[in-house]
């Protein structure tokens, strides 16, 4: 009984590696045929926008721009913070920031839209008190969560369009 568990398990780990099997969530860095790596991505105004196109390149990209992009990712980013801990003096001490990138991935050749979708990430960061040494750590810790929501937003976005691209309507 034992061999044949072992023979069961060899069989079903050759299986999965023979029917072509990709995860997703995969760290592994993306091969330059990847078909990520076929998208040009837009500018995105601000330095929020900058920022997320910065890391969109380096998920999508990293080898660098295509040559010749068979994609154009443009996307649309909205940022709102709000107050959501108050201290008794009744100022904000924490703020929660929502960042919401609406995409259209563009058939560079049509110029159709063939994939729209929305991604969003939710942070939150303390603000400190209202003193003079707190103006540093304030500035500091929003920056980081920026950077921190931006990655989150490229982490989403790539998820979801290699889904697409990985299904078979996806194909023109």
């Amino acid at each position: 009984m034992l061999l044949f568990n072992r023979l069961y398990v060899v069989f079903l780990f050759f299986s999965l590696t023979g029917c072509g099997f990709q995860p997703l969530y995969e760290s592994a860095p993306l091969r330059e045929t990847s078909p990520l790596s076929s998208i040009k991505i837009a500018q995105i105004g601000d330095r929020k926008g900058q920022i997320l196109r910065n890391y969109l390149q380096d998920t999508f990209t990293p080898y660098g721009e295509p040559t010749r992009p068979l994609y154009r990712l443009e996307v649309k980013l909205t940022i709102s913070e709000d107050a959501f801990a108050f201290r008794k003096d009744a100022t904000a001490s924490r703020q929660v920031m929502t960042s919401t990138a609406l995409y259209n991935l563009v058939d560079v050749t049509s110029k159709k839209i063939v994939y729209s979708d929305s991604a969003e990430a939710t942070t939150s960061f303390g603000i400190g008190d209202h003193s003079d040494q707190a103006t540093f750590p304030a500035i500091t810790s929003l920056k980081k969560e920026t950077e921190r929501a931006m990655n989150l937003l490229a982490q989403e976005i790539r998820l979801q369009i290699a889904t697409f691209l990985a299904s078979p309507k996806s194909v023109p």
